[in-house]
């Protein structure tokens, strides 16, 4: 008798991690024969890059089974994530091209232009040359899935005159070419000056009138000199503030100002002309903060000065600082009695801090304080100690909330409130700034680990599902943060944090949102819990004014 033998077959088994087999399936092999594993396998959004026998995909890449080789195979797809190519395009302007690069199914934000165009302006970005596509802004998110060409759209440097005869301008600036330019007739209205970036032009009013000032399109004061010379960054228009009469009477231009310098109203008037009634009917400009408390020349000072003098009377606001109330009440959880009441002031952008009595009236416990939030109160902080910090006049209520034993205190954990919001123009850096202020209490017999606050530019980030740290409380992708304290810092247990962002001038749209968090701890443990502000706050960058 002799023995048959027959080759040994043996499973393999493909972990495809997501992929699919369109052709060439391998379910099994026989040794002395082997197999070629398939190469027609595909992953929307992904590129096939081999078969590795580690689930780990480290090794080499395994393209077939030997036809020596034995036992049960696995082997596991490895699969790279597509990339497009986001092609920047300066469209007329200085260099050639940029490129960024966008990654599959993952939002892609798109940048600050790096090109300079002379005598133009950026003014964002568009899918066709001619600006006819689809716009998009610095910051903008681009989600598409394939490549990208984007091309620079450009405005020009523009200055327009007006509010004045073109003959009574002299205009001389810098062209797109290096040359100086003077114009003795500048037409003004309509007509622009093709000037050079961020260049000087001087201006002179040479009509012999009441002449007070040169102010921009908001109104605010540039120069009340009859030449003078302003560096452009932006196109803008200038409006000359002045005033003739030609009925041989003596005249005076009377200018009324805000706070700020910017004009309210400008008119020429007699000293018999000017009256009470048109004193009262000024406009009276507000101020954040403050409340106007008259003009510092009464309508008879003026009349008098008309009188003096045929030039300009300068009439500025005056204005008293609000004092910013917050109205502070101690009362039961029980029928809500009141138990003391009082009010504590303090001034815009200052921080206040304030402690509650542990204990009252002998029996009666500190449980929480509330805020109230339109007609309803929410949990503002679980330690006595709270901090306030607001840029607005608003008043707000704060109540602390007193159970009537130990017993019935609720549990105390950390609490991190919705960011305050705020922006604002600093024309001397020519930034754009974008505040976010957290007001944030940790009860006691805990120690911080880390506090701060996230922000992101990315819209898919703008929730509170999305805006948080990861499990390991790494930072996802997109997604920033400002640190104010980490492990060892001599952190308050209440206080505020402040972040500001520096935002350029040129950045047109986009939005920036933010969210406050503390990681902390009990004191001699490492476990670590993690709190944030229960909503997303957010900031409108291209809502600032740059006036």
């Amino acid at each position: 008798l002799y023995a048959v033998w027959e080759k040994a077959s043996y499973t393999v088994t493909l972990t495809l991690n997501g992929g699919t087999v369109n052709q060439g399936n391998v379910t099994s092999y026989t040794y002395g024969t082997g197999a070629t594993l398939p190469t027609d396998v595909t992953r929307e959004g992904y590129t096939f890059g081999g078969w590795y026998d580690k689930s780990s995909l480290t090794g080499d890449r395994i393209y077939s089974i030997a036809t020596s080789a034995t036992g049960n195979k696995t082997y596991y797809a490895k699969w790279i994530i597509d990339t497009y190519t986001v092609t920047y395009h300066a469209n007329n302007g200085t260099e050639n091209t940029a490129v960024g690069t966008k990654t599959y199914n993952t939002p892609y934000t798109v940048i600050e232009c790096m090109f300079s165009y002379d005598g133009y302006v950026f003014n964002g970005w568009n899918t066709a040359s001619d600006g006819s596509g689809d716009q998009y802004s610095v910051v903008a998110e681009y989600t598409g899935n394939a490549p990208i060409d984007l091309y620079a759209q450009w405005k020009k440097f523009n200055l327009t005159v007006s509010g004045v005869a073109s003959e009574d301008i002299r205009i001389t600036y810098i062209d797109v070419n290096g040359n100086s330019v003077t114009k003795d007739k500048a037409q003004g209205g309509q007509t622009a000056y093709n000037a050079k970036l961020a260049s000087p032009i001087s201006l002179e009013y040479t009509k012999q009138d009441l002449f007070y000032c040169w102010v921009n399109e908001s109104g605010k004061v540039l120069s009340t000199e009859r030449n003078f010379t302003y560096t452009m960054y932006t196109p803008m228009e200038i409006r000359v503030c002045h005033d003739s009469k030609d009925d041989g009477l003596n005249y005076a231009l009377v200018v009324f100002l805000s706070y700020d310098n910017q004009v309210i109203c400008a008119n020429a008037y007699t000293s018999d002309g000017f009256t009470q009634d048109i004193y009262d009917g000024v406009s009276k400009p507000t101020r954040l903060g403050y409340t106007f408390s008259g003009w510092d020349k009464t309508a008879d000072q003026i009349k008098t000065e008309i009188a003096k003098a045929s030039g300009s009377v300068v009439v500025k606001a005056t204005y008293t600082e609000n004092a910013q109330a917050y109205s502070v009440n101690y009362t039961y959880d029980y029928g809500n009695v009141k138990i003391v009441s009082e009010t504590f002031s303090y001034s815009l952008g200052e921080s206040a801090f304030r402690v509650a009595n542990k204990l009252v009236s002998g029996s009666y416990y500190f449980d929480r304080w509330e805020i109230k939030d339109g007609n309803t109160y929410r949990v503002f902080s679980y330690n006595p100690g709270v901090a306030l910090r607001r840029m607005t006049s608003d008043t707000v209520e704060l109540v602390a909330r007193y159970v009537n034993s130990e017993q019935e205190l609720k549990v105390k954990q950390a609490v991190v409130n919705t960011p305050l919001a705020y922006s604002s123009y600093d024309s001397s850096a020519q930034k754009k700034k974008a505040q976010f202020v957290v007001e944030y209490a940790l009860p006691e017999n805990y120690v911080i680990a880390e506090m701060g606050i996230l922000y992101s530019t990315k819209a898919a980030n703008g929730t509170a599902d999305t805006l948080k740290l990861a499990d390991d409380n790494s930072l996802p992708g997109g997604i920033y943060k400002y640190t104010s304290a980490k492990s060892g810092d001599s952190a308050a247990l209440f206080g505020t944090i402040t972040l500001t962002l520096n935002i350029k001038s040129t950045v047109q749209s986009g939005m920036v949102y933010a969210r406050g968090y503390i990681i902390y701890k009990t004191e001699g443990s490492e476990e670590t819990q993690i709190a944030y502000s229960s909503n997303v706050s957010s900031v409108d960058v291209g809502a600032i004014s740059t006036n």
